[in-house]
């Protein structure tokens, strides 16, 4: 929902022992703050992309790994073609992640394994790795900050 037609409502006075620079100062910044704040909303954007905005729609982002690599910043939906050999795909750093939802689907019919690896020694669920084995099989991840959740 956008702010349509917001404006903050005037700021109380300070107390007397600011001087009028410091208050000056202070409005200058909530000014900025809100200004921005209505500028990143998406009415007032050309456009908008993101995982989860509600009340609008949603447009996702997804690469394919046939070979093994690293999960790019702002990918949620990942598809592992495994059919030339085993797949490692490795999950972004989780203090870069806060909240990111991925999302890994195994596409082919082999017996090769798609593997999702937790950055360096960051953890799944408490594992370092997860496989997925089966054609069609899917796991999907979310970061908190500290670690990676099957969910």
């Amino acid at each position: 929902m956008a702010l349509v037609g917001f404006k903050a409502p005037p700021l109380p006075l300070a107390p007397a022992d600011y001087n009028k620079a410091q208050q000056d100062q202070l409005i200058r910044a909530l000014q900025l703050y809100f200004n921005r704040l209505d500028s990143l909303t998406p009415q007032a954007a050309n456009s908008y992309t993101a995982d989860a905005f509600y009340g609008g729609s949603f447009i996702a982002t997804s690469e394919t790994f046939t070979a093994s690599g690293a999960v790019a910043v702002g990918i949620s939906y990942v598809l592992g073609d495994a059919t030339a050999g085993a797949v490692t795909i490795t999950l972004p750093l989780v203090a870069q992640s806060v909240g990111r939802a991925i999302t890994i689907k195994k596409t082919d019919s082999t017996g090769n394994t798609i593997t999702i690896d937790g950055n360096g020694s960051e953890t799944i669920d408490g594992a370092t790795t997860v496989a997925i084995s089966t054609q069609y099989g899917v796991v999907s991840v979310y970061c908190d900050g500290v670690v990676w959740w099957v969910v």
